[in-house]
């Protein structure tokens, strides 16, 4: 198996800090939904999911506040800074065993480490009690996914080629982990690749409880699907949407019902879900990601290779534009209005 997790050791034992910074579309929800859930469990083995700091099942408003403030997609909370650290600390100090486990793909998408960092100090922990994990995604996958997220829930206007082209360095991971190996040490980092072939159990709840050294048979792990994508003709509906001069939280008033209908379209074919790159324009990206994925296989897992998987299939044509039917329009804004 590739990329495999070594067994764990005395010096990881004495890592009490654990911080899951994503990153982003590589199941965080799922993960953070599980931990949320038996953070009893977790407590019985000497670990602490925070309680007092959670946004939905992760710790996204100190990452947001670590980073200086919220972006205008994200829904601000009253507490500042200082107010949820006071929190947090009051919540740690009270767990005697002092291994704590902190998760929100936003540390990776938005805050600095160095103000992370400062975060986990006046904690009372000190830098090299930290260890990092965070989970690589194939760039291929991960721009579509994230231009899916984009246009979701974050008023995205462009199509795929703006967002890719916006999006460059955030998975340029070479770049992107710089930062925090400087301030954390890359030997405290545990890097893991999003991917069925590497994931231990072939599910992230399993690979992360792995890389804890936590026993597994107690946990209870949910089958309920979390954060799930549109299809391609809701996701441009949803484009649309975005574009008109309309309240960013009016704009997203409706993603649920669009999320219900890409899992209601799924056995019927009323609405498209054709893919948005083509498996040339895939490889382009993987080729061009190529050096710096071998430097971060290197440097951070031993290994010349950073994916196991690759990408199958014949050249294919994709479409450029989507339109949307009167036919399919009718049938969106049924489900919309009516369901």
């Amino acid at each position: 198996m590739m990329n495999p997790i070594k067994a764990r050791t005395d010096s990881l034992d004495k890592k009490k800090f654990f911080i899951h910074i994503g990153t982003p579309k590589t199941g965080s929800t799922s993960l953070e939904k599980f931990l949320y859930e038996n953070r009893g469990v977790l407590k019985t083995q000497g670990y602490l999911y925070p309680e007092e700091t959670i946004r939905g099942y992760g710790h996204h408003d100190i990452a947001y506040l670590a980073s200086g403030t919220y972006p205008r997609w994200a829904t601000p909370q009253q507490r500042s800074l200082s107010e949820l650290i006071n929190s947090l600390r009051c919540e740690t100090g009270n767990h005697n065993d002092k291994k704590i486990i902190l998760s929100s793909e936003i540390f990776y998408l938005l805050a600095n480490p160095n103000d992370v960092a400062k975060v986990i100090e006046s904690l009372g922990f000190q830098i090299q009690d930290v260890q990092t994990i965070v989970y690589l995604r194939r760039q291929d996958e991960a721009h579509q996914s994230w231009y899916n997220q984009k246009v979701k829930a974050q008023g995205y206007t462009g199509n795929i080629h703006d967002s890719i082209k916006e999006s460059w360095e955030l998975w340029d991971y070479q770049k992107s982990l710089g930062p925090w190996s400087k301030t954390f040490g890359k030997e405290n980092i545990i890097l893991r690749a999003y991917e069925t072939e590497s994931l231990i159990g072939q599910d992230i709840r399993s690979d992360f409880i792995h890389c804890l050294g936590i026993a597994i048979d107690k946990l209870v792990f949910s089958e309920e699907n979390i954060n799930s994508r549109l299809c391609r003709d809701l996701l441009e509906f949803q484009r649309h949407i975005n574009t008109l001069p309309i309240s960013f939280i009016k704009k997203r008033k409706y993603m649920n019902k669009l999320i219900e209908l890409t899992n209601a379209s799924k056995d019927n074919d009323k609405l498209s879900d054709t893919p948005l790159l083509s498996i040339k324009q895939r490889k382009e990206i993987m080729n061009a990601y190529d050096v710096t994925n071998k430097y971060v296989a290197r440097e951070y897992m031993n290994t010349d290779q950073l994916f196991e998987s690759s990408i199958r299939g014949e050249v294919q044509d994709v479409e450029v534009e989507t339109s949307l039917s009167l036919k399919k329009l009718s049938y969106i804004l049924y489900w919309i209005l009516f369901r």
